[in-house]
């Protein structure tokens, strides 16, 4: 979190909740002065217009955010990339809100990870990152400005939309992602990790191979082990020996199967490893470049830069 914003969130804190009343337009028992923790509450729907702490609405019974439109957040020990300062906004991890209502702006962290919320309808501005990674949000409503890093990976966001500012990381990895929209300025693209998952699973399908035709080796060693002691005439061995033999050829033909759609998973993996990085990378690639202060859009004049 910048300096300007903190000294913003620091200004807004030292208000008396009569000033604070004025400020946000709502009646004094609609503020909430400190951390609003949800499961400790019987609460359905949130009471509160503005919250000035942090909002955690993680396996409570709230499932309707009522009036609310303001988190300011909470101040943690940890820190940005830029070693800046982080605060807690608003957690509606394994929530059972679907809906932001009339939510506008969240001066910390914003993790919808776990919920069922397909957008960040009337949000526009968040302090602290925004957390998308695996939800089901496919747009980002009104958002025009993240002050810290955004998070999209794994989502069905195809478009930024309204989405100008991002300070920090845009973490865009296995993502739909088609389209910048009105994306002007973001601290860096950040694709590391892309293919982790597509190699740790052929990876493993390659060890599964090596480890079958290993499996076969031995039982095919087994196998003519036991046909030398019928000197070429599987008849003459006895009933253990020749069920061993059948047993053995059955098991070597299942895991030649095995090998096979193993190989072709291989084959598959391959073909996908790179897609989504060289996509992603060229969509940016295509739209932006370098400045002193993070990537800027290719249209806006860089002659100071």
């Amino acid at each position: 979190m910048d300096s300007s914003l903190e000294k913003k969130i620091i200004n807004l804190k030292e208000k008396s909740v009569s000033e604070l009343a004025k400020l946000f337009h709502c009646r004094e028992d609609e503020i909430c002065l400190s951390d609003y923790i949800a499961r400790k509450t019987s609460d359905t729907v949130c009471p509160y217009k503005v919250i000035m702490g942090y909002a955690n609405f993680e396996d409570s019974l709230v499932a309707d955010l009522g009036k609310l439109e303001v988190v300011v957040g909470k101040e943690t020990l940890e820190t940005n990339a830029q070693n800046q300062r982080i605060y807690l906004g608003i957690n509606l991890y394994r929530s059972k809100i679907k809906d932001l209502k009339n939510l506008k702006v969240v001066f910390g962290t914003f993790n919808a990870y776990g919920t069922q919320i397909k957008s960040l309808a009337k949000v526009k501005f968040l302090g602290s990152g925004l957390m998308l990674t695996g939800t089901q949000i496919q747009d980002l409503g009104a958002l025009k400005e993240v002050n810290g890093s955004l998070w999209i990976e794994e989502t069905n966001i195809k478009s930024l939309g309204h989405l100008e500012i991002v300070s920090d990381e845009i973490f865009a990895r296995k993502s739909k992602l088609e389209d910048v929209g009105n994306l002007r300025q973001f601290g860096s693209l950040f694709l590391g990790g892309d293919n982790t998952n597509i190699e740790a699973r052929i990876t493993s399908f390659r060890k599964e191979v090596k480890d079958l035709r290993a499996s076969i080796q031995t039982i095919n060693n087994h196998i003519a082990n036991k046909k030398a002691k019928g000197k070429g005439d599987i008849s003459r061995l006895s009933y253990d020996d020749r069920k061993f033999i059948k047993d053995g050829e059955e098991m070597s033909e299942f895991f030649e199967e095995r090998i096979n759609s193993n190989l072709r998973q291989i084959s598959l993996l391959k073909s996908k490893l790179n897609d989504n990085y060289v996509s992603i990378r060229q969509l940016f690639e295509d739209n932006f470049i370098k400045s002193a202060s993070g990537f800027k859009r290719r249209e806006i004049n860089l002659s100071n830069d």
